[in-house]
């Protein structure tokens, strides 16, 4: 059986309602302050926590309200999402906790993704970026790219090296991989287990069976 995989690629809380605005926010009038707040909404295990410090890293005066609920209240504020497919994140989810995942648990795991921002609902925001998990994968000078874009700030080659250095994939693991996935660091907003031994690689999900597959579209779509 083939599966749209575009469907998947979930971005929104199932209750928002989609409503089209006006771009309010102004990059002008936030940068005459000191600080602003920014959206990082993100489905759970989406890049949402790479995103996030690299947020830190090019607006450092940012405060960042990173959630895997979306609100409405949000709506005149800057958003950044993430998307990726979702098997690949069911899969990631499962190994962060430390477990297989098998027939018996495979809707448990579905469903902390329908609760953590995985719906059929996309928001449809005029002052958002959307990042495809899949494009910036291991590719911080896309990442750098768009994010000064949509905030019309300048980086620099040193920021990204940095940010490289702190934040690859294998260092994230390294520091990780020895603890449990409760523990947690309020600053990077890092936990154990945040890098699988896949290195997070797009395709994970193809391990699933068809008839897992299904369970879990029937879950998060709460059909």
């Amino acid at each position: 059986m083939e599966f749209d995989l575009l469907d998947p690629l979930i971005i929104a809380h199932r209750n928002l309602t989609e409503k089209k605005l006006k771009l309010s926010w102004k990059v002008s009038r936030v940068k005459e302050k000191k600080s602003f707040k920014v959206i990082q909404f993100s489905p759970a295990r989406s890049g949402s926590t790479l995103v996030f410090n690299a947020i830190k890293y090019i607006l450092p005066n940012t405060k960042i309200i990173k959630t895997h609920t979306m609100s409405d209240e949000f709506c005149n504020l800057p958003i950044i999402t993430t998307k990726r497919n979702i098997f690949d994140c069911l899969v990631s989810l499962a190994n962060a906790h430390g477990q297989e995942v098998s027939d018996e648990n495979i809707a448990h795991f579905a469903n902390i993704l329908r609760k953590s921002g995985h719906s059929n609902n996309k928001i449809n925001f005029t002052n958002k970026l959307e990042l495809e998990y899949n494009i910036f994968y291991k590719n911080y000078d896309y990442l750098f790219k768009q994010i000064s874009n949509f905030f019309n700030v300048h980086y620099t080659r040193n920021q990204i090296e940095t940010f490289e250095r702190e934040f690859n994939v294998k260092k994230i693991r390294s520091k990780t991989q020895n603890h449990v996935f409760e523990d947690y660091d309020k600053a990077t907003q890092l936990h154990g287990r945040h890098v699988s031994s896949n290195l997070g690689e797009p395709g994970a999900g193809c391990s699933l069976t068809d008839a897992q597959k299904q369970i879990v579209l029937k879950v998060v779509s709460g059909k």
